[in-house]
């Protein structure tokens, strides 16, 4: 049940951001969440800033309500802004806390 319940939240608080959020917020929560997610599941180290990241840009414009323009567009930003950079299937943070603090992502909501 508790298992249960968990799910449920993470399936609200994802349909309520999609509602709310601005582009740039999905995205940045999308990653910061994946990212504690490996490393919930001891998949990268606590200290590691490198994650895989297999996600084709049309792949993460479906997961945040993007189309694949918009989200190129804010993959770019991001990028140029220093909070991390992507390349062949790896991805890079740079600044973990700007990325949690553009998608109003709090680490103790994934377990």
């Amino acid at each position: 049940t508790r298992i249960q319940a968990r799910y449920m939240a993470s399936c609200q608080s994802a349909m309520l951001g999609l509602g709310r959020k601005s582009a740039e917020q999905r995205i940045a929560y999308l990653i910061a969440e994946l990212y504690f997610r490996l490393r919930n599941r001891r998949q990268i180290g606590v200290d590691e800033t490198t994650m895989p990241f297999p996600i084709t840009q049309e792949m993460l414009g479906d997961m945040t309500g993007l189309t694949p323009v918009h989200t190129n567009w804010v993959l770019r930003k991001l990028r140029a802004d220093g909070v991390f950079t992507a390349e062949r299937q790896r991805l890079v943070i740079h600044d973990l806390a700007r990325l949690q603090e553009i998608g109003e992502f709090s680490n103790t909501s994934v377990e």
